[in-house]
């Protein structure tokens, strides 16, 4: 049996390399094919506009119709990437010589600052072929009536970039997901060198709790106190709400460790392969890089099953989104804190309560 179990742990060595290069480029292995997956919101024109009739036979993106006050609100709660809206008279700007209607993209960088780029490349490229066709179209027009080419026909229409939430840069951008990865892998240290130097069964369940929870808790949140101080005296990347971004960093900390904690417990071996599959799972299913609509469908389907969904989610909202609207976040982390308990509590039952009686016995 023994062979057998170190057989198995040796397979799984080799295949950890090929594992996480395999979930992690898999999941973003083209984002670009799948941008007409990336919601945005389109502000329809006071009159009809044949260019948003252009736009979604283009499918540029997953465009959903909107007044601004929605799309607005839609931008601020990441249901929509961007917003792509139009000039009042639009039309009768293009016709005129003297002004150059806009196509307005704004763009929030702290939701996904990738979403933010990939929007205005996709956008600055169809603004530069419509600007062609609408070239060919008149130039031959103006020359049939013997009437000067205006000098702006090459750029009749403009494309305007609004950003709502810009970021510094990109260790701004990507702090989120840095923060929420980092967490979960000091939480694994913890649990896979730290904790294991507690050999003795224990008899009564708060005993057992406080030696393998508790204590690996309590050098979580020293993990946080590093995390916060060091960013504070040395990155100093913005946080908007500080107060309620150091009680949601404590939240995570100690619904990763419970989770590491109660997988290690329960099921030992085998637990910390578990532990690596989540992390692997979550560094390509979370959304902390590209947004997760350019991933491919399985990647999507799990992605609001994983923990760091939330963590990257709320830490963006309390860094540079500035909003405090973490209720969902903090209670779906909640009941992975309270699942991974009853965890704990069963690896205490099934692992140690009826081994430390018979010690005892002895």
């Amino acid at each position: 049996m023994k062979k057998y179990n170190l057989f198995i742990v040796v397979v799984i060595l080799i295949l950890i390399p090929f594992l996480y290069s395999n979930f992690f480029l898999g999941a973003l292995k083209d984002p670009y094919q799948n941008v007409e997956q990336l919601p945005v919101a389109v502000v329809k024109g006071d009159n009809k506009i044949p260019i948003e009739e252009s736009l979604l036979r283009k499918k540029l993106f997953k465009a959903k119709f909107e007044n601004i006050e929605k799309a607005n609100s839609d931008l601020n709660s990441g249901k929509v990437y961007g917003i792509v809206s139009f000039d009042n008279n639009f039309m009768e700007k293009i016709a005129s010589e003297k002004e150059t209607p806009n196509i307005v993209l704004t763009t929030n960088e702290s939701l996904n600052s990738f979403a933010a780029k990939i929007l205005t490349s996709e956008m600055t490229q169809y603004v530069t072929k419509v600007n062609e066709v609408l070239s060919k179209e008149l130039i031959p027009k103006f020359n049939a009536k013997k009437v000067p080419v205006p000098d702006k026909i090459s750029s009749l229409i403009n494309l305007k970039h609004q950003e709502v939430n810009p970021v510094k840069n990109n260790a701004e951008a990507m702090a989120p997901y840095f923060f929420s990865l980092t967490l979960f892998i000091g939480c694994i240290f913890i649990s896979q060198f730290v904790m294991k130097s507690f050999p003795k069964k224990e008899e009564e369940y708060f005993h057992y709790w406080k030696k393998e929870f508790i204590y690996a808790l309590i050098l979580a949140l020293a993990q946080v106190f590093v995390l916060l101080v060091t960013n504070n005296v040395w990155l100093k990347l913005r946080i908007d709400y500080v107060p309620e971004f150091i009680i949601f960093t404590v939240i995570v900390s100690a619904t990763f460790c419970s989770i590491i904690v109660g997988l290690n417990k329960l099921i030992p071996g085998i637990g910390s392969f578990l532990v690596l599959l989540l992390t692997m799972l979550q560094t390509s299913s979370s959304g902390g890089t590209y947004p997760i609509q350019l991933s491919n469908p399985f990647f999507q389907g799990i992605n609001k099953l994983i923990p760091m969904t939330y963590t990257n989610d709320g830490f963006r909202k309390l860094m540079s989104i500035g909003s405090t609207a973490i209720q969902d976040d903090v209670a779906v982390l909640v009941i992975y804190f309270v699942i991974s308990q009853v965890l704990i509590l069963l690896s205490f039952h099934i692992h140690h309560k009826n081994k430390a009686t018979k010690l005892v016995k002895i």
